[in-house]
């Protein structure tokens, strides 16, 4: 509703709730291309090499979704869940419901939320991150991905920049546990700042991302190597961002 002369002027009108909802919609998340400070979709100028020229470290947590899918706890029959799907999701939804069925949580406390929460945090920040390491791959750049899997709590799990917490030393929260993983992963990101590679030392050793081995570090209590991680549904979003981002 803030299509007139004045957008900003009218946003700055509106309640921080109206803001919010919005935001929640997620049409607001999106890159905006100005041709000035984003001269271009961020994918083209990966793929023209447009970019920084530099190692990367990227990574996500198990439950990116959760923080953004807390309102779908009333959800209890496939007919609300296929609904909220479509609230969150452009058709054709039915194959999401697919990929994501509720009775592939049936141990979680809640089937449907946890499922909603998945598709939600894989469309939106886990596919994405892995995308975003293979068009820097095949720019020949070293690529070092991780995953983030401690949980903050038994509702939203190991959420969205969780791990943040634990790399910095910020956590309220922290375990005798949990606080050696974030020294480990300090470590790894010093080394990173030094050299451009996260390993030294004693530390396991943290595979590059290749073309032949789609690897990486996960960060539980325990680190360990995970091959292939989400593999069948970032190929799923992969392709549906290829046909939006082909679409005229």
């Amino acid at each position: 509703g803030c299509s007139g002369a004045d957008p900003l002027e009218c946003m700055r009108q509106k309640p921080l709730v109206e803001l919010i909802d919005s935001a929640a919609d997620g049409a607001s998340f999106n890159v905006i291309v100005d041709g000035s400070f984003m001269p271009e979709q961020p994918r083209a100028l990966f793929d023209r090499g447009e970019i920084a020229e530099v190692p990367y470290i990227l990574g996500s947590t198990t439950d990116e979704g959760s923080a953004w899918t807390l309102d779908a706890t009333d959800i209890t029959n496939d007919v609300q869940y296929l609904e909220a799907l479509r609230q969150r999701f452009t058709e054709p939804v039915d194959p999401i419901l697919e990929l994501y069925p509720a009775s592939k949580y049936a141990e979680t406390k809640n089937p449907y939320q946890t499922a909603i929460a998945r598709a939600w945090g894989d469309a939106r920040l886990v596919c994405p991150t892995y995308d975003v390491a293979v068009r820097a791959l095949a720019r020949q750049l070293p690529v070092f991905m991780y995953n983030f899997d401690i949980p903050i709590d038994d509702v939203i799990g190991a959420a969205h920049a969780s791990e943040l917490l634990v790399l910095f030393g910020t956590s309220m929260m922290f375990t005798p546990q949990s606080r050696l993983v974030g020294e480990r992963m300090q470590k790894y990101w010093t080394n990173f700042a030094k050299t451009g590679d996260p390993n030294g030392g004693d530390l396991l050793a943290w595979p590059k991302l290749s073309s032949s081995a789609d690897v990486r570090i996960n960060f539980g209590i325990d680190s360990t190597i995970v091959p292939d991680f989400r593999g069948p549904e970032c190929a799923f979003w992969r392709a549906r961002f290829d046909a939006a981002f082909n679409a005229p």
